[in-house]
């Protein structure tokens, strides 16, 4: 996936999720998906997220660990920091399990 489609992907699901949180905030809070392919409009959506949709920070799952991987996690870290008030979760886990 191009990182613009990501980006509109995130969005949308990011709204959707937010819509449905509103239904029952007394029960539910959400991650945000995030554009990972672009650490910057990453960081930008969720702050975006917390800011104005009210989530409480950010799930990124992945399946491989590696610089590249590590650069984007770092990136949604960063954002948290600005942000101050937000959690991410980064699970990995293995789609071939032996």
């Amino acid at each position: 996936m191009s990182g613009d489609q990501a980006i509109a992907v995130a969005r949308q699901a990011n709204d959707v999720l937010a819509a449905e949180v509103r239904k029952r905030p007394d029960r539910f809070a959400a991650l945000a998906a995030l554009p990972m392919q672009d650490p910057e409009a990453a960081a930008q959506e969720l702050t975006r997220c917390v800011k104005e949709l009210g989530f409480v920070g950010a799930l990124r799952a992945t399946t491989r660990w590696g610089e590249a991987s590590a650069m984007r996690v770092a990136a949604c870290v960063g954002a948290l920091g600005a942000l101050a008030v937000a959690t991410c979760v980064v699970h990995a886990y293995d789609l071939f399990p032996v």
